[in-house]
């Protein structure tokens, strides 16, 4: 009996339900029209683009346990150019939902174009959503009775009544392949291809979710152009607003197929969590963690409040090994390990937009270079706080200690240009070093220059034929930030000898100039100093000034090429100054130097092949005493040079060579051409300080020396043989005429005519 009323109940309350769905349903079918539908849907669209010409399609509506409205076609148009078009927009409403307690409504739109055009001051959709000038108000003439007052009363009650008609309702939206067209103010242009654009049930009640996935394609003003594919998927809760009046939401960002121009390599997919927080009076937190191939990871957090933007817990790592192989970098003899780039700190950014930064970065840690019998750790580090910039390399390499410390004005609110480059000051100190001959030269001299060498030169120095390539990188002006560099080397050991310098260089826009720098090498010091001028005007030229005492040259052997103090060796006392001008295929250059040097060598000169032929010559000195000169090599006691150096001509003023143990001395005069096709000329005089050979000279010839010539063309000199006898010749018949007179005057029957004839003169 319980049954059969149970069912009577049920049946009843399922008689009233439906008689008020289908009371409700067919009144709501009564009232709603297509072309209501359509008209109110216009105004709106003309409300929200009041300067838009809106052209909405023919509606079209389905009544069944759900209305469905459908709009043929959608076209808003600006100033004559369209913002956007679209087919067949499907609004689906749940009636039968709505009703027993909430549905989801639905909006589908299908293959939408959308324009985006930026001007130098706005873009073509905030122009299109301006409201009308008051001009064009004051031209509508709008009729508002008492009747017209009284029905936007009511709409409005309507409308602030829909929400809690649809309390319980969610919307959802559903946008596929959207084309979206886009030319920015710097003339880039493109398009961007989104797959689909998906909110799933955003409602006054429940969590809600978001789907994103596009195909970005960004074409730069050379035509090149990005690519990648992105994803979002997200989540956020409109009743937790409502409640507390902040929006949270949640989202995950994936890149990947990413294309760029100019990175060979081949780009991972990135992947991004992003937690956002809106509160109630707009202010914006986000917390944002990207990370791709596992090791490479990039963190920071955001506030963005009235105009105000505070970037903090910035926390970036990054592996050496992957950016290498993304970038498709390689160095020889570079080994990354687990080495990353690091950068941690903060960035604000005031309402003016006044930008003040601390952050901290480095590089590192223990880099290894490796190179032949060569190695090397370093690591880098540095800071940006305000518009102190820091910055300091350590390198631990040859049993010693190589630090470059930098420091300058960076200002990001005033981003330095190529005219404007902050001023730079750098410190390089060295110490401890061990350095064997040739491992500096390996390093820096490893490019073949052998083409280079064998050159020939004109009369005045230069290449006979000069590309227009060669004449452009001569004459281009570098770039010379400003600064002071400060160099310290310490305790440097070359060849178990100890190796100082202090020295400053002063660099301008046009200018490096070297202040008086000290420096020492075992026993001897030294001083140098120089000036470069770069000018657009002129080809770039320099002064400079050596001051030396007891320096030895092989101090200076292992950071010169190869074997270009191989003719030189010695301790120097002197000075040098000079001139040069780097000019299009060669070097114009004007040295003085009067330089003193002892115990040392000009290799590869054997003075006895010189000298033997010519000694031979001279009767009776020759046989008996060319032994004397065998085996006498370049090696000096004593070298007295007093030149001139151009690149056409050395002028040797005069110069005395005294060999070891003064087993010879030559001393002269010349002129050597660095051209191999210029004649070359040295007039000398050769001195036994023995006084052996010198002795026998003077009694046969009537001087103590031999007058010698070398000639030739460059540096190709060999002994002019005919030279020397012309000159001892003239001597010789003086001195062996004299001998013959003394040999007459010596005779007993010469002596008594001669007393006779003087007495008969003094009578």
């Amino acid at each position: 009996m319980k049954s059969n009323k149970t069912k009577i109940i049920f049946i009843v309350l399922f008689s009233v339900i439906t008689i008020i769905f289908g009371g409700v349903y067919f009144y709501a079918k009564s009232q709603v029209s297509p072309e209501k539908v359509h008209r109110h849907t216009l105004n709106l669209l003309n409300k929200t683009f009041p300067r838009a010409k809106v052209n909405l399609g023919k509606a079209e509506l389905t009544f069944g346990l759900s209305i469905k409205v459908n709009f043929e076609t959608l076209q808003i148009e600006d100033a004559g150019q369209e913002l956007v078009s679209l087919k067949n927009l499907d609004l689906v409403i749940p009636l039968l939902s709505i009703l027993t307690g909430g549905g989801d409504l639905k909006i589908n739109l299908k293959s939408p174009s959308l324009n985006y055009r930026e001007s130098k001051k706005s873009n073509n959709w905030s122009d299109a959503l301006l409201k009308e000038t008051s001009t064009k108000r004051e031209k509508k003439s709008v009729k508002k009775n008492g009747e017209s007052q009284k029905n936007e009363a009511l709409s409005a009650q309507k409308t602030l009544a829909l929400p809690a008609f649809l309390l319980n309702s969610t919307l959802s939206l559903d946008i596929r392949d959207i084309k979206v067209n886009y030319l920015l103010k710097d003339k880039s242009s493109g398009n961007i291809k989104v797959e689909k654009v998906i909110l799933k049930k955003i409602g006054l009640r429940n969590s809600s979710g978001y789907e994103i996935q596009s195909l970005i394609e960004y074409t730069m003003k050379n035509n090149e152009k990005l690519k990648l594919d992105a994803l979002l998927i997200g989540q956020f809760d409109f009743s937790h607003f409502l409640k507390s009046g902040t929006l949270e939401t949640v989202s995950e960002l994936n890149l990947k197929n990413i294309s760029i121009p100019g990175i060979k390599g081949t780009i991972p997919e990135i992947k991004t969590h992003i937690a956002t927080n809106i509160g109630k009076l707009g202010k914006i937190s986000i917390d944002w963690k990207s990370s791709f191939l596992q090791s490479n990871h990039i963190a920071l957090k955001a506030e963005l409040d009235s105009g105000r933007v505070e970037l903090s817990s910035i926390s970036s790592k990054l592996a050496l090994k992957d950016l290498f192989s993304i970038f498709a970098l390689k160095v020889d003899g570079l080994t990354v390990g687990n080495g990353q780039v690091e950068l941690s700190g903060k960035i604000n950014i005031s309402k003016k937009g006044h930008i003040n930064p601390k952050l901290d970065f480095s590089i590192g840690p223990n880099l290894k270079f490796v190179k032949k019998n060569f190695s090397a750790e370093t690591a880098f580090s540095g800071s940006l706080r305000g518009n102190e910039f820091k910055s300091m390399a350590e390198f631990k390499l040859l049993d010693g200690v190589v630090t470059l410390q930098n420091t300058a004005k960076l200002d990001l609110n005033n981003p330095p240009t190529m005219n404007s480059l902050p001023k730079v000051i750098t410190l390089l100190s060295v110490n401890n070093l061990t350095i064997k001959e040739g491992l500096i030269q390996d390093l820096l001299y490893s490019v073949d220059t052998t083409s280079t060498s064998s050159q020939e030169f004109t009369s005045n120095g230069a290449d006979k034929e000069v590309s227009k390539d060669q004449e452009q990188s001569v004459s281009a002006v570098p770039i010379i930030p400003p600064g002071e560099v400060t160099v310290k080397l310490n305790n440097i050991k070359i060849d178990s000898k100890n190796f100082n310098l202090n020295s400053k260089l002063y660099l301008s826009k046009n200018k490096i100039a070297l202040d008086k720098s000290l420096f020492s090498f075992s026993k001897g010091k030294g001083e140098v100093s120089a000036t470069i001028d770069f000018n657009k005007a002129s080809a770039p030229k320099g002064i400079f000034n050596f001051d030396l005492k007891n320096f030895d040259l092989i101090a200076l052997k292992p950071f010169l090429p190869k074997d270009i103090l191989k003719a030189l060796s010695g301790e120097f006392t002197g000075k040098t100054s000079g001139s040069f001008s780097i000019k299009p295929g060669a070097v114009e250059y004007d040295v003085l130097a009067k330089l003193n040097a002892t115990n040392g060598e000009v290799q590869g000169v054997n003075i006895s092949e010189y000298l033997t032929p010519i000694v031979l010559k001279v009767p009776k000195v020759g046989p008996k005493y060319a032994d004397k000169i065998k085996n006498i090599d370049g090696k000096f006691q004593l070298l007295n040079v007093d030149g001139r150096f151009r690149q056409n001509n050395y002028e040797l003023k005069n110069f005395k060579f005294i060999g070891i143990s003064k087993k010879i001395e030559l001393s002269g005069s010349g002129n050597v051409s660095p051209s191999p096709k210029r004649a070359s000329q040295i007039l000398m005089n050769y001195t036994d300080p023995t006084g052996k050979i010198s002795s026998e000279l003077k009694k046969e010839i009537g001087i103590d020396y031999l007058p010698l010539r070398l000639a030739g063309t460059g540096f190709s000199l060999k002994p002019d043989i005919n030279y020397t006898l012309n000159k001892i010749s003239k001597t010789a018949i003086k001195t062996q005429g004299k001998k013959e007179i003394d040999k007459f005057l010596q005779k007993d029957s010469t002596k008594k005519k001669i007393n006779k004839l003087f007495k008969g003169l003094f009578k």
